[in-house]
């Protein structure tokens, strides 16, 4: 049955799947039947899944395909509406094609054993809302070295604007979103995420694009790789990264050690790439909370929070790490930040408990106003401060119980300013 609606002045079409043939038993493949309804639901439809498992992408890997549409709000009943695809490679609930103004929300999304990639895929799209779903998996395997997405905004023909992803629940998968402007990624919870990281941005081509985003408020829990990535994937010359803030996040590790960077923001070093005509600029890490629970069964390796550039190709440049709180329990055997080449940048207010070392500055950082930090109970160097590119001013910075050595410096230029 289809049913004609009003929302304030505009007139909006309901279809429900189940009047196009789906069955929702869990059994019976329900992608032709699904695609029935969105093929004959008008622009500025509402599709409504009732309570039931539909079973997609049997058929076809991308799972119900949404091309060329707009206006389409996809809806159900929570927890009791479930899409689910099989236990296969690489298999989608849906893909969405230069697509504008869609809104996804209130679904269960289960990945039910499909390893790699996958997910609820958008390309080249606009204005798009994924709000209130749940992602999970109710036969998880072991990750075979793969991204397992919930939901990717892939490489399309044109950038990705205007997405919202909030107040979703997320277990063992990830959300990457690569090549797009004006995001918002707020609220939502992830859990144990597999592969790279809980939340992403990865640059995937040359010229990549990643401007005015916003990842703030999530929750975010044993992640294998990163809790929250903003990064160089491959040598992508020319890729462009601005006005990112990475705030008020929460990123616990309880009982998977994974490789411990909870946010990455740059060009991995350990890769040794070197991009070209790369900018990083105006990014800010604001009171985000990292901890390292006395629970791990191992201590962790590396950084809890790594800025870094490859070589001085790269310009990175106005950003500001502030009232950031990392606690380390003695479970985090690195340094709590390291921060690689960072030009005309401010780090204040950050406070570092129970790690190897406190803040490691590297590799020709120049012009940076560092203050305000403060490094408890460390094995380590509470700050280690090597390679200055010169004019950086160090003043107000705090030592709070044991310490191998409070400053270490190595390579300091005249024009640096010093002051504990």
């Amino acid at each position: 049955m289809v049913k004609k609606m009003r929302d304030g002045s505009a007139k909006v079409y309901l279809f429900n799947v189940r009047d196009f043939g789906a069955k929702g038993d869990g059994v019976t493949e329900d992608t032709k039947a699904i695609q029935a309804t969105v093929d004959a639901a008008p622009d500025g439809s509402l599709i409504y899944f009732p309570p039931g498992v539909y079973l997609v992408g049997v058929s076809t890997p991308y799972g119900i395909v949404v091309k060329n549409r707009s206006r389409l709000r996809f809806v159900g009943e929570g927890g009791a509406s479930v899409l689910k695809v099989p236990p296969e490679r690489n298999r989608r609930w849906m893909t969405f094609d230069d697509c504008e103004d869609i809104e996804v929300t209130r679904l269960s999304f289960d990945k039910n054993g499909s390893t790699r990639f996958g997910g609820l895929a958008f390309y080249s799209s606009r204005r798009i809302r994924i709000t209130q779903n749940r992602f999970f998996d109710s036969a998880p395997k072991m990750s075979d070295g793969y991204d397992r997405y919930a939901i990717v905004f892939g490489v399309g023909a044109k950038v990705s604007e205007d997405i919202w992803v909030g107040e979703n629940i997320i277990e063992h998968l990830q959300v990457e979103i690569d090549k797009a402007r004006r995001v918002h990624i707020v609220h939502n919870r992830s859990l144990r995420p597999e592969y790279s990281a809980g939340f992403g941005w990865f640059s995937q081509t040359q010229q990549a694009i990643c401007e005015d985003w916003m990842i703030a408020g999530n929750l975010v829990i044993d992640p294998a790789i990163y809790g929250i990535c903003v990064a160089l994937d491959g040598k992508r010359d020319g890729s462009v990264i601005r006005n990112v803030v990475i705030a008020e996040n929460i990123i616990v590790y309880r009982q998977r050690v994974g490789q411990g960077r909870a946010i990455m923001v740059g060009t991995r070093p350990e890769e040794d790439m070197v991009a070209k005509g790369v900018v990083w600029e105006n990014i800010a890490i604001l009171n985000n909370q990292i901890v390292y629970e006395p629970s791990l069964p191992k201590p962790v390796e590396r950084p809890a929070l790594q800025v870094a550039t490859s070589s001085g190709q790269e310009r990175m440049s106005k950003l500001r790490i502030s009232g950031n709180l990392i606690a380390g329990n003695e479970k985090l055997s690195a340094y709590g930040m390291e921060l690689i080449g960072l030009t005309d940048s401010v780090i204040n207010d950050n406070a570092i408990y129970g790690v190897r070392g406190g803040i490691l500055m590297r590799g020709g950082f120049a012009r940076n106003f560092v203050h305000s930090n403060r490094v408890t109970d460390v094995a380590g160097a509470a700050f280690h401060l090597a390679q200055s590119g010169g004019e950086n001013v160090f003043v107000s910075n705090f030592v709070f119980g044991r310490f191998g050595v409070d400053f270490q410096m190595d390579g300091l230029q005249p024009s640096d300013r010093w002051q504990k």
